[in-house]
């Protein structure tokens, strides 16, 4: 299992059509990534910051959705409002992901211990 922490810094008055563009590549995530666990987006509004929290089964299911129609055709569209100002990879991904991942500069917190229930 992996967990992903991705944080937006969105433009000023861009907002609403971040709302709109998140909502859109969630519903896509849900219909097309089965090893897609989580996929959760939180907004405040305060700071126009965003932080998606995501979670995947595998190292494979990261790649497929760094591949995936939502990356691919969605992400674009909110990289033209916002950008990515932190991007960590938590668990123990593989050479493969770490690969598919460089050109968003993901930071890598590596499990040592504990448990989910």
């Amino acid at each position: 299992m992996q967990w992903w922490i991705v944080e937006f810094t969105i433009k000023r008055g861009k907002l609403p059509e971040f709302e709109r563009l998140a909502k859109q590549i969630s519903d896509v995530v849900r219909r097309s990534e089965p090893g897609t666990r989580k996929y959760e987006w939180f907004l405040d509004k305060k700071t126009n910051k965003c932080v998606v929290i995501e979670s995947y089964d595998s190292s494979v299911s990261g790649i497929a959705h760094a591949k995936g129609e939502a990356v691919r055709k969605l992400l674009p569209e909110i990289l033209k409002i916002a950008k990515i100002t932190r991007f960590e990879v938590c668990g123990n991904p593989s050479k493969e992901l770490l690969r598919e991942l460089t050109d968003v500069d993901a930071n890598v917190c590596a499990f040592i211990g504990g448990f989910s229930r």
